[in-house]
C-alpha cells in the first residue's frame, strides 16, 4: 500500500469512528447485544464498500447498488436471523421483511417499548443508518477534496438516534465531546497536509504545532462548554419523535371482551379455555383491563393515559418496574379464541412455542401500565407461551387504612346512568378516608344486591352493562346481577367520586390435583381494581357471593329503595351507517392463506422503490444509456473509415461535456489543439493525426488498425476522466451538452440536403 492509501485509510477509519460516536445513540433503545452485532457488521460492510468505491472510482449509481445489495445478503444473517436457514441463507420471509422494515421499521422504532429485545424488525433502523452512512462518509473521505463533506454522514447517524432514540440521552457530554473533539481535529489536520502536499518547501512540524494547538483550545472550550452545561442544563425530557408518534393497534377493531361475559358463562361453562402451570390456585389471572366507558361497553382504550397506558411492540423482554416474587407460568391454549391474551401480574417477558410461534410473537403488544396483552393474529386452539412475571405483594387492609388515592388523571367515562352519583354519596355514609369510601361502596353493592347469572333455573337477570342496564339494576327494588353488571356499576360509581378505578376481566385460577389446571368458563370473573398512592392497583370484588340468590320476588328490599327518575327523551340522531359485518365477540378473523398476496405485496414495494429510483434518477439514466448507446454504435459501424472517424468524435463529444468549445469547422488537428490548451493532462493531438492518417492515407483501413485506434480512444478518455475531481467528472458524464450538438448537427445536415 502507498503511502497515499495509507492516509486515506486513515480518513476512512476517522470517518468511520465518527459514525461510532453516532451510532452509540442507539444503546438506551436497545437492550441486550443484537443491535451491537448488526450495527459493527454494517459498520463493516459500508466501510468495505466505501473503500471499494475509491479504490475503483465507481459512480453514485454503482456504490448505491453495492449498499442494496449488502443490504439484502447480510440482512437476515446480521438482523432478520429468525427467517433465515441455519441463521445464514435468507428466504422469501427475509427478502419480505427486508423490503417492509426497510420503511415499517422506523415507525416500529417508535412504537416499540424501550430498551427493546428479541424484535429484530426494529433493528434494521440502526442497521440501515449505519450501512448506507458509513459507506458514503468513507467513499467522501477518501475521493472528495472538502473534508467537510464526509461529516455529514455521521451526523446524520448521530440525528437519527436522537430523533429515533429515548427521553434521555445516553452521555450526551461525551458523545457530543468526542464527536466534535474528533471531527474538529481531523478536519486541520487534513487541511494542513492538504496544504503542505501543495506547498514547495513543507513545514511538517510547523504544521503539527498548529494542529495540536488548535486540537488543545478546542478540548479546553469543549471541556468548560460541558462543565457549564451540567450546570445549566435544562431539568425536563428532549422532546423525541416517540412523543408525536400514536402506536399503530387499533382498538376498535377488537370488541371489548366484556360484551362476551355470558357467552363465555353459558356456552363455555365446562369447557377448557386453557390450561395454566405456575401460579398457585386462586391467583388472578387477567384477559383485559378496561378502562373507557361511553354508555354502551366498558372497553378497552390505551389512549396513553395514567390509567389507560399505551399497547406497544415488544421484543422478548418487557421492563418492569413492581417489585414482587417472581414465577414462570406456562400456559396452553384452549377453547379461547380471540386477541386478548391471558397474563398473570407484571410480565418480563413472554416465549411463544408452537406451529404460529413466530406469527404471534411478531403480532404481541402489551400495556405495562394495564397488563394487558394483546396478540393480533388471534389464539387459536394449541398456542402455547411461557411468561417470566413478577406476582406483586398485596397489600394489607392495615396498610391500605391510611393510603390515599393515586393521583391520576380520570379516565374516559361517558353517559353514566342519572342519579348514580347521588347513589354513591348515600352509600358512603360517614366514610372520608379513601379506603373506608371503596370498601362503603363495595359493601354496598354486595350486601345489597343478589347475584345470578340469568341462566336456566337461575333468577332472571340480563345481560350487558350499558346505561339502561345500570340504571335498571341500581334503580330496581332488587338489583340482580352477575360480575358484569356490579364491576361495572361499581366502577362508575367511583368514578362519579373522583377515584381513579377501572374494571378487569379475567379467570381465577381453580384448585386442581396437579401443578397444571384447567381454567373453564365457570372460573370467568370480573373485577374492579382502585389505585392507591404507593400501592399501585388493587382489586376490588364488588359482587355478591353465588348463593346470594333471590328465591322469592316478595322479598323486601335491604335498601331504602330510591325514587325512579324520569330520563328525558334522547336527541334525534341521523341514522348511523351500519358497518361490514364485524365478529360479535372478541374472536379474530382468521386469515387466509395470504402467501400469494405476501408475495406481490413483496413486488409492489420493490416496485414501488423502483419506481422512485427512476422518477429521481431517470433523467441521469437516460443520459448515460444515451452516450453507451452512441458509444456502442459508433464503435460497431460496419465502414472502418467511419469507425475511426467516429472514435474521434467520442473524444470530442467527451471534451464538449467538460465544456470545451472546440471549433465546429476545424481540422482534427485544430481541434485538437483547443482541446490540449482548454484541458489539463490531456495529449489529443497525436489521436487526431492518427486519424487522419487512417481515414484519408491510401489503401483501406484494417480492422486492427480500427479497433487499436478505438483502444486509444478508450484510454484518452479515462485519463481525461481521471485528470478531474468526482464533482466534475459527475458532471461531465451527466451532461447532456454533446448529445444536444449532435442532434442539431444531424438536424442541420437535413436542412441543407433538402435545399
Amino acid at each position: 500500500m502507498t503511502s497515499s492509501w495509507r492516509v486515506r485509510a486513515v480518513d476512512g477509519a476517522i470517518v468511520a469512528t465518527l459514525v461510532v460516536f453516532g451510532a452509540w445513540g442507539f444503546s438506551p433503545v436497545f437492550a441486550g447485544s443484537a443491535w451491537l452485532i448488526a450495527t459493527g457488521g454494517a459498520l463493516a460492510l459500508g466501510a468495505a464498500i466505501g473503500a471499494a468505491s475509491a479504490i475503483w472510482k465507481w459512480p453514485v449509481m454503482p456504490t448505491a447498488v453495492a449498499v442494496l445489495l449488502a443490504y439484502l445478503v447480510a440482512g437476515g444473517p446480521l438482523v432478520l436471523r429468525s427467517t433465515t436457514v441455519g441463521g445464514i441463507l435468507p428466504t422469501l420471509d427475509t427478502l419480505r421483511g427486508l423490503a417492509t422494515g426497510s420503511v415499517g421499521g422506523w415507525k416500529d422504532l417508535l412504537t416499540v417499548e424501550v430498551p427493546s429485545e428479541g424484535l429484530e424488525s426494529v433493528v434494521l433502523v440502526p442497521f440501515m443508518a449505519v450501512l448506507v452512512c458509513t459507506s458514503a462518509a468513507v467513499a467522501f473521505a477518501t475521493r472528495l477534496r472538502r473534508a467537510g463533506w464526509a461529516l455529514i454522514p455521521p451526523a446524520v447517524v448521530l440525528l437519527t438516534a436522537i430523533l429515533f432514540g429515548t427521553y434521555f440521552a445516553v452521555a450526551p457530554v461525551a458523545q457530543a465531546t468526542a464527536f466534535a473533539v474528533v471531527a474538529i481535529a481531523w478536519l486541520a489536520w487534513r487541511r494542513n497536509r492538504d496544504r503542505t502536499a501543495r506547498a514547495t518547501t513543507p513545514e511538517p512540524a510547523r504544521g503539527l504545532r498548529r494542529v495540536a494547538f488548535a486540537t488543545s483550545m478546542l478540548v479546553v472550550a469543549t471541556g468548560a462548554g460541558a462543565a457549564w452545561s451540567l450546570i445549566a442544563a435544562p431539568t425536563g425530557e428532549r422532546d423525541v419523535l416517540r412523543d408525536n408518534v400514536v402506536p399503530p393497534l387499533e382498538l376498535h377493531d377488537y370488541p371489548s371482551p366484556l360484551q362476551s361475559f355470558r357467552s363465555y358463562v353459558r356456552d363455555d361453562k365446562d369447557a377448557t379455555l386453557f390450561t395454566i402451570d405456575g401460579v398457585p390456585a386462586g391467583s388472578k389471572v387477567r384477559l383485559a383491563t378496561l378502562d373507557a366507558y361511553n354508555g354502551m361497553v366498558y372497553a378497552v382504550s390505551g389512549d396513553g393515559t395514567g390509567i389507560s397506558g399505551s399497547f406497544e411492540r415488544v421484543g422478548s423482554v418487557i421492563p418492569v418496574d413492581v417489585e414482587g416474587e417472581s414465577a414462570e407460568v406456562a400456559v396452553t391454549v384452549g377453547e379461547l379464541s380471540g386477541v386478548w391474551l391471558p397474563t398473570v401480574g407484571a410480565v418480563r417477558s413472554v416465549t411463544f412455542s408452537g406451529a404460529d410461534a413466530e406469527t404471534l410473537s411478531r403480532s404481541l403488544h402489551y400495556n405495562r401500565t394495564t397488563g394487558t396483552g394483546v396478540v393480533t393474529a388471534g389464539l387459536t386452539d394449541g398456542d402455547a407461551y411461557t411468561m417470566d412475571v413478577v406476582l406483586p405483594t398485596e397489600p394489607t387492609d392495615e396498610e391500605l387504612v391510611d393510603a390515599s388515592f393515586a393521583a391520576l388523571a380520570p379516565s374516559r367515562v361517558s353517559d353514566v346512568p342519572e342519579g348514580l352519583l347521588t347513589l354513591a354519596t348515600e352509600a358512603l355514609g360517614d366514610e372520608s378516608s379513601p379506603y373506608g369510601e371503596v370498601q362503603a361502596l363495595a359493601t354496598f353493592l354486595s350486601a345489597s344486591g343478589f347475584f345470578s347469572h340469568g341462566l336456566e333455573g337461575q333468577s332472571p337477570s340480563r345481560s350487558g352493562h350499558g346505561e339502561e342496564r345500570i340504571a335498571a339494576l341500581v334503580g330496581s327494588d332488587q338489583m340482580v346481577g352477575d360480575d358484569e353488571q356490579y364491576a361495572v356499576a361499581f366502577a362508575l360509581m367511583a368514578h362519579e367520586l373522583g377515584i381513579p378505578v377501572r374494571v378487569v376481566m379475567g379467570f381465577d385460577v381453580p384448585e386442581g390435583a396437579s401443578s397444571a389446571v384447567a381454567v373453564t368458563g365457570d372460573d370467568l370473573h370480573a373485577w374492579a381494581e382502585v389505585a392507591y398512592e404507593g400501592y399501585g392497583w388493587v382489586a376490588v370484588d364488588a359482587t355478591p357471593a353465588e348463593d346470594r340468590t333471590p328465591l322469592d320476588e316478595d322479598i323486601p328490599p335491604q335498601r331504602e329503595p330510591k325514587p325512579q327518575v324520569l330520563q328525558p327523551p334522547p336527541v334525534p340522531q341521523e341514522p348511523a351507517i351500519v358497518p361490514p359485518a364485524v365478529p360479535v365477540d372478541d374472536e379474530a378473523v382468521d386469515p387466509p392463506d395470504d402467501t400469494l398476496t405476501q408475495v406481490l405485496r413483496v413486488a409492489v414495494y420493490v416496485a414501488a422503490g423502483v419506481g422512485i429510483l427512476l422518477v429521481l434518477l431517470g433523467p441521469a439514466l437516460a443520459i448515460l444509456f444515451a452516450k453507451a448507446r452512441r458509444r456502442r454504435k459508433r464503435r460497431r459501424l460496419t465502414d472502418l473509415s467511419d469507425r475511426v472517424a467516429a472514435g474521434w468524435s467520442e473524444v470530442t463529444d467527451t471534451a464538449a461535456d467538460y465544456g470545451v468549445d472546440a471549433p465546429a469547422t476545424g481540422t482534427r488537428v485544430e481541434r485538437a489543439n483547443a482541446i490540449d490548451s482548454a484541458l489539463e493532462g490531456v495529449r489529443t493531438q497525436e489521436l487526431a493525426l492518427t486519424a487522419d492518417r487512417l481515414v484519408w492515407g491510401p489503401g483501406d483501413v484494417e480492422p486492427e488498425s480500427a479497433d487499436s485506434y478505438w483502444d486509444c480512444v478508450a484510454k484518452t478518455v479515462a485519463g481525461l476522466h481521471q485528470a478531474h475531481g468526482v464533482r466534475r467528472r459527475t458532471v461531465a458524464k451527466l451532461s447532456a451538452r454533446s448529445l444536444v450538438a449532435e442532434r442539431r448537427s444531424r438536424r442541420d445536415t437535413r436542412v441543407r440536403r433538402s435545399r
